[in-house]
């Protein structure tokens, strides 16, 4: 009998335990499904929102729609206009062009002409600089000479002082 009694105070023990697991399930899905109605509420209230602003953009585009129409209309005539003055130009610039062009042309001639000038002239430069090198290069080798020559004396003035200086 205190086995029967042992198991069903152990059945008891059991089945409290599993209410208290079942209680704390309950809790916690009450919880959950109150966020998740809160998040319904969000979600419902963003949803008005945008069909709000669904409604908004059509009224919009409805306005823009009209406004383009309009805006065409005023472009085309626009467009006209700026044909006739775009043509107006044109012709001034290319009046404008050709004056540029034979004020280039005259410079490019004007300066193809110093250019040959200034050629002419490297020419001459380069002549007179190969003039000058080579009779430096005559004096180098003239003073190279005499500076031999001059060597040679003092060598033989100090051997005959040597010389002298031995014999006495």
């Amino acid at each position: 009998m205190a086995e029967a009694t042992a198991k069903h105070e152990e059945a008891q023990a059991e089945k409290q335990r599993r209410c208290a697991q079942l209680k704390e399930d309950i809790a916690t899905l009450t919880t959950r499904v109150r966020s998740l109605q809160e998040e319904q509420g969000c979600l419902n209230a963003e949803a008005r929102k945008a069909e709000n602003g669904a409604s908004t953009l059509d009224e919009t585009k409805a306005v823009l729609v009209r406004q383009v129409a309009d805006v065409s209309k005023a472009l085309r005539a626009e467009e006209a206009a700026l044909e006739r003055i775009q043509r107006k130009n044109t012709d001034n610039r290319a009046k404008k062009m050709d004056k540029k062009v034979n004020e280039l042309r005259q410079r490019i001639e004007t300066r193809e002409n110093n250019c040959e000038e200034l050629e002419l002239r490297l020419v001459s430069v380069h002549e007179q600089m190969s003039t000058v090198l080579n009779d430096s290069a005559a004096l180098v080798a003239k003073n190279r000479t005499k500076l031999f020559r001059f060597a040679a004396i003092v060598i033989a003035q100090l051997f005959v002082l040597l010389a002298l200086t031995l014999y006495r």
